[in-house]
Parts: C-alpha cells; sequence; structure tokens
C-alpha cells in the first residue's frame, strides 16, 4: 500500500490488488453462482480474448485498487473484484483500515461470478463500508464473455440485501449508453454533508 500526494489537499492510496478468478463454490457463503443472459446484438469492442485471458494471470494482471481523498470525502475505486478470500484475505484487513470510504466505485462483473455470484463485490462493500456504491466493469465489454449491465441489477441488489441494512450502501446503478456519457450521474459535492 503507497500513500501519494499529488495535488494540495488531494491524497492517493494505492492498493496491489488481484484480478478476478474462477474458484469452486465457496460453502461457507449463501452466494450462488450466476449465468446471466448473454445479449446476441453487441456494439463492445472486439477484443483478443486469448490476449485477455493470457495477461490476467500474470501478477495479478497489473491490478490496482485507488483511495482518493479530498478534505474529509474519500472514493475508493476498484476495476476488478478479485476473490479476495481464497487468494488475498489480507486485503479484506487492509481494506477495513483504510478511510470508511463515501463512495465506491467497484466492478462486479468478474470471473467468480459463475460459482461465487456477487459474493466479492459484497465482500469489498463490507471491508470498505462505502455510503454509495456504484457498480461498473459491468456492461458489455468483451462479447462473447460480458452482458449488458442491466442484467446484474436485480442480482446485485439480491446481494447487497446481506448486508444489514445500517450498513448497507446505498445504490447508483449506471449502464451504457445514456450513462457514461453524463457526467453529471457520478459529480459530487464534496462539501455536502452527506459524506460527514
Amino acid at each position: 500500500m503507497n500513500k501519494l500526494d499529488f495535488l494540495d489537499g488531494v491524497s492517493v492510496t494505492a492498493l496491489t490488488h488481484i484480478h478476478s478468478a474462477a474458484k469452486l463454490p465457496d460453502l461457507t457463503d449463501r452466494s450462488h453462482g450466476i449465468f446471466l443472459k448473454k445479449d446476441l446484438q453487441s456494439n463492445a469492442p472486439k477484443v483478443d480474448l486469448k490476449k485477455l485471458l493470457g495477461a490476467i494471470g500474470k501478477d495479478g494482471g497489473g491490478m490496482l485498487m485507488y483511495q482518493f481523498q479530498v478534505g474529509d470525502f474519500v472514493l475508493t475505486w476498484n476495476d476488478t473484484a478479485g476473490p479476495v478470500k481464497e487468494e488475498a484475505p489480507e486485503l479484506l484487513s487492509i481494506m477495513s483500515s483504510l478511510p470508511q470510504t463515501d463512495v465506491q466505485v467497484g466492478a462486479i462483473m468478474g470471473f467468480n461470478q459463475y460459482f461465487n455470484g456477487l459474493r466479492d463485490p459484497r465482500m469489498y462493500m463490507e471491508a470498505l463500508k462505502p455510503r454509495l456504491f456504484i457498480p461498473t466493469h459491468h456492461d458489455n465489454w468483451a462479447s462473447p464473455i460480458t452482458t449488458s449491465g442491466k442484467y446484474y441489477k436485480s442480482y446485485l441488489q439480491r446481494e447487497m440485501r446481506r448486508i444489514p441494512v445500517e450498513k448497507r450502501p446505498d445504490l447508483l446503478f449506471i449502464s451504457d449508453p445514456n450513462d457514461y456519457v453524463n457526467p453529471g450521474v457520478m459529480t459530487f459535492d464534496i462539501h455536502d454533508d452527506r459524506w460527514r
């Protein structure tokens, strides 16, 4: 974990992370694997799947988690939801030791969804304790192994209900195409009392 100061009043903590990976079903957790409906029509970019999948296993795929702090406002961003319980359980305690997250922008699509559903994104939320969760890395970005984000929403809501209501973050579900071209969707007033 490295803490960096780039601008006055802005600090960044970068945490070495792991890439998502399929693991056998976690029998100690009640999450169930999900196989989502695929879109037959796709505007997804053409991806060299062999190159993509080959890079994932190398050094965790070069994954990092970032936490940005501006005054009292804290935003945490993770672009993968790895199987931390099996591959890096120490990350959960490190995440829990970070300043409480106001907004978590977190990946929900991962290779472990096939056996353990959205358990991993939930574990990230439980460790970071965000007030607001914004799912990302969930739209049809690598067809045919991905699907439209809209198919994740009900599964994510069901998994989030496993977090006690007093600890459960609000959900701001964004999806392609409209939310991605509207910067106002993810613009926050860092002086708003909501983040105190």
